[in-house]
């Protein structure tokens, strides 16, 4: 079962997701916010995460830069769900897609397998 870690800090929102992915059938956990998300990423190495831009306490482009430079996690694959577009200068901050708010599950869940099946077969070869 695939792991998927929704950093957002909207709680209603990433509890709904939450729900509505392990509904779906992955083992979904939730970071409220900047640190946390860091803290989760990093003990628990998840396959899949959703990143809102706008935290709280840091920027989710923070997270998504951290996430690639580091080469135990460099390979997660990330969606960005927020009101703020991401804008990028390098390739060390790439995502595998990006959903404005209000987000429609449907297609996030869509986003999440196709990251999540490219994902695996990539670490096939």
């Amino acid at each position: 079962m695939a792991t998927i870690l929704i950093i957002e800090d909207e709680k209603d929102l990433a509890m709904l997701l939450k729900e509505r992915f392990e509904t779906a059938g992955f083992e979904a956990k939730v970071a409220l916010g900047y640190l946390d998300g860091l803290e989760q990423i990093s003990q628990d190495k998840p396959d899949m995460i959703t990143l809102d831009l706008v935290l709280p306490d840091g920027a989710g482009a923070d997270i998504l830069a951290n996430i690639r430079k580091n080469t135990n996690t460099y390979k997660i694959p990330v969606v960005v769900v927020s009101s703020t577009e991401l804008e990028t200068k390098n390739k060390e901050v790439s995502i595998q897609g990006y959903l404005p708010k209000p987000v429609r599950f449907e297609k996030l869940l869509s986003m999440v397998k196709i990251c999540l099946a490219q994902a695996a077969s990539g670490n096939k070869s």
